[in-house]
């Protein structure tokens, strides 16, 4: 049996591979910053294979029992009433659940949350209907994803290796 080639290529990779192995051990942190936050509990998979955990939204408490309203073309953003504390190497992003948009016409705007940060957590929405909507405490709108972080540095060369595709963009692959 030959060595494996020594190179840094090589190494890289089979330390993130690692690295994702155990990150998939290690558990995101969750500080709660509103009491509320903590009655609908910690961050979970619905179903087994589930790619995102609902996300809850935490009203002020002047808006608690009515509800918040969102007026046609006005853009919100909604506390979670958590900050997270992610494992070395994960990072996560934020995204509409399926049925807001379809039932709702209300538009998640994605967000990305680095793996350093562990501020509050919060989700920005645009109402893309033409009457108001009304988000009720502990409505769940948007979902959290948790990514595997891959970083490389960044060098200049002076000619691109040639691809198939090439630089064919919008559009080029028939559809």
């Amino acid at each position: 049996m030959s060595d494996p080639p020594d190179n840094k290529d090589y190494i890289d990779t089979i330390v993130e591979i690692v690295l994702a192995r155990l990150n998939q051990k290690l558990p995101v942190g969750v500080k709660f910053i509103d009491d509320e936050a903590r009655k609908f509990g910690l961050p979970s998979y619905k179903y087994d294979g589930d790619a995102g955990v609902d996300l809850f939204v935490i009203l002020d408490e002047c808006d608690r029992k009515n509800g918040l309203t969102i007026f046609p073309g006005e853009k919100k953003l909604l506390s979670t009433g958590i900050h997270l504390q992610f494992p070395p190497g994960i990072w996560g992003r934020i995204i509409h659940r399926s049925s807001t948009e379809t039932k709702w016409r209300l538009r998640v705007i994605e967000g990305t949350i680095d793996s350093g940060f562990t501020g509050a957590l919060f989700t920005q929405v645009i109402n893309n209907n033409t009457f108001p909507i009304r988000i009720d405490h502990g409505s769940r709108i948007a979902q959290l994803i948790l990514m595997s972080n891959v970083t490389r540095p960044f060098v200049e060369i002076n000619e691109l290796v040639h691809t198939s595709r090439g630089q064919n963009g919008f559009g080029s692959s028939g559809i």
